[in-house]
């Protein structure tokens, strides 16, 4: 992995609850915002907004199973402002909100880990028009 990647990766895993921006990462590396977005996608498979996002899901996932704090103040832990709009990212992620995934957990593991593809496409395989005949 890209040092500079791997060192905003760092970053972002002791920081997610930061108000981070892209051009934020891409100064901590010394790199403009445009190659650090393209360096960090060709790397990781994902932007790092939607990186950032997921690490911040998989933080609030590991507060609602092991406190009882309020989805609010979990949803401030975690870097999120407006509860919710926290609420409304942790259902596109889950598939639950997170009341629901508190009473309910969704066995589904975290859709990110580093190096994987962007689960938005979850099947990397080119499509092709022409099946092979039999």
């Amino acid at each position: 992995m890209d040092q500079r990647i791997r060192t905003v990766v760092n970053q972002l895993a002791c920081d997610y609850m930061q108000p981070w921006t892209v051009q934020q990462m891409a100064q901590k590396v010394y790199l403009s915002t445009s190659r650090f977005a393209h360096l960090f996608r060709q790397t990781m498979g994902v932007t790092p907004m939607y990186y950032l996002e997921q690490q911040r899901v998989m933080r609030a996932r590991e507060l609602l199973l092991s406190t009882n704090q309020a989805v609010g103040d979990i949803a401030r832990a975690v870097g999120y402002e407006d509860p919710l709009y926290f609420s409304t990212r942790f259902r596109v992620t889950t598939g639950q909100s997170p009341r629901a995934y508190r009473q309910h957990p969704n066995p589904r593991p975290p859709e990110l880990a580093p190096g994987t593809r962007n689960p938005r496409n979850p099947d990397p395989r080119p499509r092709n028009s022409v099946h092979p005949s039999n």
